[in-house]
């Protein structure tokens, strides 16, 4: 028994590696804000809109989580987009390699930010595979990314376009004969409480029939396979 507590002990006190991760972009993410704003706090609604508060507010929670590789891939690919950006605009400007990179990102701008969006969602059913398993602190973590999601689906079409994306393979499923009754009316609810959100005073309705616009042109770009770019699609919205 007392080796049991010893070792329980000394697998807590172990630094989790990924707390190092989680540690530098809520650096990273604040001096971004920092210096965006002007040194200057902006209105809490105009902070709703940012998409770096958001990875904020999630490096700020992952950092006292369990480790999970899952929650490690959104901030990679948001990483490999800032190195990108900083090899275009600072390491080395106007120069052949800058501009195939522009070119790139510019092709693949949307499709990128879907991939991006689905990565999130993937993180947000796996917490739910965690509270299903009991996990430590797995409930109050998805409590807290569900409010951080609720908010990007209002403010980013591209996360909206991916709950539109399962939703509608959802959809396929439920239509199955086989489907039982009751999951099918769980599932109507469930798209019921998605669609009410959208309704919500944070945003106003003209910005939710945008949002939604926006969104249905983001989700009918397949995520295999050359994707058209959308221009300003999520730049509408703010």
């Amino acid at each position: 028994m007392v080796k049991e507590e010893k070792a329980i002990e000394e697998t807590q006190a172990k630094p989790n590696p990924l707390q190092f991760v989680w540690f530098a972009a809520t650096l990273s993410y604040s001096l971004s804000l920092f210096q965006k704003y002007g040194g200057q706090i902006p209105s809490f609604y105009i902070l709703l809109t940012a998409g770096g508060f958001h990875a904020l507010l999630e490096a700020n929670m992952w950092l006292f989580s369990t480790a999970s590789l899952f929650k490690v891939i959104p901030f990679f690919i948001m990483a490999m987009l800032h190195i990108a950006s900083f090899i275009q605009t600072d390491l080395m400007p106007n120069s052949s390699i800058s501009n195939r990179i522009d070119a790139g990102l510019k092709q693949n701008e949307t499709f990128i930010e879907l991939v991006l969006a689905e990565s999130k969602l993937v993180v947000f059913l796996r917490l739910i595979f965690d509270v299903i398993l009991m996990r430590m602190s797995a409930g109050v973590m998805l409590i807290i990314y569900g409010i951080i999601f609720k908010i990007r689906i209002q403010y980013v079409p591209s996360t909206y376009a991916s709950i539109m994306r399962l939703g509608s393979r959802i959809d396929a499923l439920a239509e199955n004969p086989k489907c039982p009754a009751k999951a099918k009316d769980i599932w109507a609810k469930i798209k019921e409480g998605i669609h009410n959100s959208q309704s919500s005073n944070l945003v106003s309705e003209e910005s939710n029939k945008e949002l939604e616009s926006n969104a249905n042109k983001i989700s009918q770009i397949p995520l295999r396979g050359n994707a058209k770019k959308i221009d300003n699609a999520e730049k509408k919205t703010q």
